[in-house]
């Protein structure tokens, strides 16, 4: 007599994908954080969990190594073969992962998975804002060259064909960095806090993706939607307190991070206001945050033409602290650099010829804080970071440069 047709194939005993992933993970040693998102992504499936909280939980209190989030692809896409609404939970979690642990172009590409798992869950508005922070990583490495152009091109003709797409799926047409809600500021404010890291270069690395990542969406604000982006900043001043709850540190880096960001596209009066915030008594005179926000305060003064207030300002940067720290902590050094180039432009512009050591010291300081990047590793979160924050200070600079020769 033949073999019965069950017992033709082994039956497995799990139901779902996200489950055999998690108990093959945990069989083979796998690390304890890449155990929890799978974990975390099964009940989001489920519905046991909240997919904000889950989203949440991973980007805050997980760090995930590049080779988890590549173990974590491969397991996405072979559950995307399996069950969409698994795809969909898993995505959403290595997208916040990806946010806390990759550089410009992983980010991106996590973005995008998710968008598409969205959309084809019917997660309209979700698959909205993931083709956003898509769109908003491809600008960021276009404005400061990272990556070659023609895999920029191709990143961008993908994300432009399933940003149509959903496009076409939606009862609503939507220009691609729409607000989500009615209040741009508290929805930007919250941008801040997601993007911002919790570590690093006393709030000043930890701040840059998250500051040129707003500025992205400052870009593309129309002024014909009822306020002027300089009196949403204003408004946005007023939240970084909240946002922060309580903690003068996160208070101060928000508000650091609004004010470069308005910086990045000219707003310089509201920028000026923004850093003008940014001392704060409970730091203290010294600390490197409240130098930051005193010497960017002066290069929006002076981009206002205010000279005199833009030397008042640098005259209150306690140097001789700030120097002191700066062989100590490389981001420090990077503010000095900062301080002797407006300095210089200043001095410029009122007549003065420029101390003969001057370009010599910026070019030392430039020499050091330089060492932190990496021309390897753009997929580690550190490695980008430190990479932006040396492009940055390198273009502002060389801005200031131009206008003092």
């Amino acid at each position: 007599m033949g073999e019965g047709p069950e017992s033709s194939f082994e039956i497995s005993e799990f139901v779902s994908a996200l489950e055999r992933f998690k108990d093959r993970c945990e069989r083979d040693g796998s690390e304890e954080e890449l155990v929890g998102v799978l974990d975390l992504a099964l009940r989001v499936s489920e519905g046991r969990e909240e997919v904000a909280f889950a989203r949440e939980h991973v980007r805050r209190t997980l760090v995930l190594s590049f080779a988890d989030m590549r173990k974590l692809s491969r397991i996405a896409r072979e559950i995307w073969e399996e069950n969409y609404q698994e795809w969909y939970a898993i995505s959403e979690l290595m997208q916040a992962a990806g946010v806390a642990s990759l550089g410009l172009g992983g980010r991106g590409a996590v973005s995008e998975q998710l968008a598409a798992a969205a959309s084809q869950v019917g997660q309209i508005e979700r698959a909205r804002a993931a083709y956003a922070d898509a769109f908003e990583s491809l600008e960021v490495a276009a404005r400061f060259s990272f990556g070659d152009e023609d895999h920029l091109r191709k990143t961008e003709s993908s994300l432009r064909q399933g940003w149509d797409e959903i496009g076409e799926r939606s009862e609503h047409s939507f220009e691609l960095f729409d607000q989500v809600a009615d209040d741009p500021a508290r929805e930007w404010m919250d941008l801040i806090v997601w993007n911002s890291d919790r570590a690093g270069g006393e709030g000043l690395l930890a701040q840059v993706d998250a500051a040129q990542r707003l500025a992205v969406r400052f870009r593309h604000w129309s002024q014909d939607r009822g306020k002027t982006l300089a009196e949403i900043a204003d408004q946005m001043r007023s939240l970084c307190a909240s946002a922060a709850a309580g903690d003068a540190f996160l208070q101060t880096r928000y508000l650091a991070t609004l004010g470069d960001a308005l910086a990045e596209v000219g707003e310089w009066d509201a920028a000026a206001r923004a850093f003008n915030d940014v001392r704060h008594p409970e730091l203290g005179i010294g600390h490197p945050m409240g130098a930051h926000g005193l010497i960017q305060e002066a290069h929006c003064h002076f981009m206002l033409g205010d000279i005199e207030t833009c030397r008042a300002r640098l005259d209150s940067v306690d140097m001789s602290q700030l120097e002191l720290l700066s062989d100590l902590v490389i981001t420090v050094a990077a503010e000095v650099a900062r301080y002797h180039s407006v300095a210089r432009a200043c001095r410029y512009w009122q007549g003065e010829d420029a101390t003969p050591d001057t370009d010599e010291k910026i070019a030392q300081l430039l020499r050091r804080v330089g060492a932190i990047v990496s021309s390897s590793g753009e997929g580690n979160r550190t490695h980008y970071l430190r990479n932006l924050f040396f492009a940055v200070l390198i273009r502002d600079i060389e801005a200031l440069k131009s206008v003092a020769r």
